[in-house]
């Protein structure tokens, strides 16, 4: 999720690592059948995150700021499609995504789940990602996203999380 969040800022952090191995023809490696190329050259990198920004500067957001993007994006902005960090279209048919809620596909076995998020989960998951901006956008500190004492982000009271 997070390299997805992170591939789509208005300028992206990162690329896809399997989209430039195999768009440069990289020779497979296999990892227990599956083919787990991706891309580990620096210059070829850095030359297609050029590309990807096109006449935008390279990205100066501090991790603090992309961590409460992240909380903001998929708290309160991401309804629902598959979840990518690689261009799959011309690999898989096309399915109707307005129905996927964090279905996180695997890069290296594109059309496999790998979050395994039951739909009863949903609610929940949301919740947490809100209340964690929330937190953080309010001035608290990330010791408080992830402590488990029950202390609500919006009214203090205290609940099992």
């Amino acid at each position: 999720m997070l390299i997805h969040f992170l591939q789509r800022r208005p300028s992206p952090v990162v690329p896809s690592l399997q989209d430039i191995a195999f768009s440069r023809s990289q020779p497979p490696s296999f990892v227990a059948g599956v083919d787990c190329r991706y891309c580990t050259d620096k210059h070829e990198i850095e030359h297609e995150l050029k590309y990807l920004r096109g006449t935008k500067p390279p990205n100066d957001e501090t991790a603090g700021s992309l961590l409460l993007e992240f909380f903001r994006y998929f708290g309160h902005d991401y309804r629902h499609g598959i979840i990518r960090i690689r261009d799959t279209r011309s690999l898989l048919p096309h399915v109707d995504e307005r129905d996927t809620y964090l279905q996180v596909d695997n890069p290296f076995e594109p059309g496999k789940d790998v979050a395994n998020v039951d739909a009863s989960q949903y609610d929940i998951i949301k919740k947490e990602l809100r209340r964690a901006f929330n937190l953080l956008s309010s001035g608290r500190p990330f010791r408080d996203v992830v402590q488990n004492d029950g202390i609500s982000g919006n009214s203090g009271k205290r609940h099992k999380v």
